[in-house]
């Protein structure tokens, strides 16, 4: 019997595509099933060109097949990945990751998730002073407005556990918070450069908006720092609790 099939739909910005693949790599690993992005010329080539820098494998299904799929209404929920079997070809559309299936990321997932090379790297300085200070990263995306009271609950909460912690503001405007940490803004125009900086910050505090979530958690989920401490808003529901992960 054929595989049951999965198209995943691209997402507008490489974080929220993160997430829908992860989702394919999930349903690949517990279903068994066949996995592929739909053949849109314009949106492949898009797609292709946004995540060359990742190691993301690039399977494709004919726009015909994908649009039967649409037609039926088949598309895969949260809820799917609890059912013991695939009943159907599904389409994943799913961009922001639930902290609740962190437990699902494999090492190949991340593994694709890393750059091919760090060619785009530029600010030396700043990521060797990210690396080796107790450091806090918070992504903003341009078209999200900052959640001021958030992030000081956050950093108050953050305050409690580390020693002498700064804070890196990876935002495209300023802001002025009345926070208990001393805080740095960063704009640093490549967001390869800027997720990678971002990434090695050994806390973060994810902005769970709606362009900026993704980037928060996969930031989080991929981080090199063991023993950091992530935050995120207490409105997102989780029924598991992580150790080092905490909401306000």
């Amino acid at each position: 019997m054929d595989k049951k099939l999965v198209v995943l739909e691209y997402q507008d910005n490489f974080a929220d595509n993160l997430s829908t693949y992860a989702y394919g790599k999930i349903a690949k690993n517990k279903f068994d099933v066949q996995t592929y992005w739909k053949n849109n010329t314009s949106l492949r080539y898009e797609f292709e060109d946004m995540m060359k820098d990742f190691k993301l494998e690039h399977s494709y299904i004919s726009n015909s097949r994908a649009n039967e799929l649409s037609k039926r209404n088949e598309y895969m929920d949260y809820r799917d990945f609890c059912a013991k079997s695939l009943k159907s070809d599904k389409i994943i559309s799913l961009k922001n990751f639930k902290i609740d299936d962190i437990k699902f990321v494999t090492d190949e997932i991340k593994n694709d998730f890393s750059f091919n090379n760090l060619d785009f790297i530029s600010n030396y300085d700043i990521l060797e002073t990210i690396k080796s200070t107790n450091s806090i990263g918070l992504y903003i995306n341009k078209n999200d407005k900052p959640d001021k009271k958030y992030i000081e609950k956050a950093l108050n909460r953050l305050n409690k556990y580390l020693k002498q912690p700064k804070l890196y503001v990876f935002y495209s405007d300023e802001i002025t918070l009345n926070s208990p940490v001393e805080y740095e803004m960063l704009n640093l125009y490549d967001w390869r450069e800027e997720f990678y900086f971002l990434k090695n910050c050994r806390n973060k505090i994810i902005h769970c908006s709606e362009n900026s979530y993704s980037e928060g958690i996969w930031a989080s989920i991929l981080s090199d720092s063991e023993f950091g401490y992530t935050v995120f808003d207490k409105k997102i529901h989780t029924q598991n609790k992580l150790e080092r992960w905490l909401s306000v």
